[in-house]
């Protein structure tokens, strides 16, 4: 690839740079909350939080009483300030501690939340207690 001139190779590189790096601390406001399905937390189901408007989604996985907390990398809590699509399942696959291979969890969650997703959830600076209260009809 040819280039007229240095601003050019500048400029290129300073767009890889920032796609690379992604979007800095203060970005992300921290969030967490509490899955239920008919009004029983759900264990071991993916909240996945997509940005509408671009960029990296985060993710948590609920515990026995359907609480989560949302990751943006391994080491960083999180997730991007704007609107998401919210996707949260149960049909993920998981691998077994005792035998090493992988088997799929049964989704006990209705398409509306995952596949046809109408959830949609707003991330501020700060804390955002966001609670998704799900129902099966």
């Amino acid at each position: 690839m040819k280039f007229k001139s240095r601003k050019s190779v500048i400029w290129l590189l300073c767009a890889a740079a920032s796609v690379c790096t992604g979007c800095g601390p203060g970005d992300k406001g921290y969030v967490n909350g509490r899955v239920t399905l008919d009004g029983n937390p759900v264990e071991k189901a993916r909240v996945h939080f997509h940005p509408v408007g671009g960029g990296r989604m985060s993710q948590g996985v609920t515990g026995a009483n359907g609480d989560f907390e949302l990751r943006y990398t391994i080491d960083e809590k999180g997730a991007l300030i704007g609107e998401h699509k919210v996707v949260i399942s149960t049909g993920e696959p998981v691998l077994d501690d005792k035998t090493g291979r992988e088997y799929f969890l049964p989704e006990v969650i209705p398409a509306k939340y995952n596949k046809n997703t109408t959830l949609t959830a707003n991330v501020k600076a700060g804390n955002n207690p966001i609670d998704f209260e799900l129902t099966s009809k």
